[in-house]
């Protein structure tokens, strides 16, 4: 995400731009696509622990931004739309996702003081 703010704030030709912001939403197509080659063809991931709207979410996301980097190597000036609601859309998802993680670490954490009576040992004394 802070490359592509990076290369769209260089002052550089719509062609430059265009091209390495579509490199590098290909370099960032690869992460949700190999999940989901795991997820679907190897079936190596369990199904019930592995939710897919982040693989959706991000994969549209990418390719919204692949897009776009496209229109402006053509010079079409509506692809930094599709990059702007791209990179928006990959910022939230990706603060949602860390309050997920947390809130469900804090259930959990939750749910041990519940069981035992006192929260998982941290190697520290309350």
């Amino acid at each position: 995400m802070l490359v592509q703010a990076g290369l769209l704030l260089a002052p550089q030709p719509m062609l430059v731009i265009g091209t390495e912001l579509a490199a590098v939403n290909l370099i960032g197509l690869h992460l949700p696509l190999t999940f989901a080659y795991t997820y679907f063809v190897t079936r190596k991931a369990i199904r019930r622990t592995f939710p897919i709207y982040p693989f959706v979410t991000y994969t549209s996301c990418y390719c919204a931004g692949l897009i776009g980097a496209i229109a402006l190597i053509m010079r079409a000036g509506w692809g930094m739309y599709l990059i702007s609601a791209s990179y928006m859309t990959v910022l939230v998802a990706v603060a949602l996702n860390g309050w997920i993680i947390l809130l469900g670490l804090g259930l959990a954490e939750t749910a041990a003081k519940a069981e035992t009576g006192r929260l998982p040992s941290s190697g520290t004394t309350p």
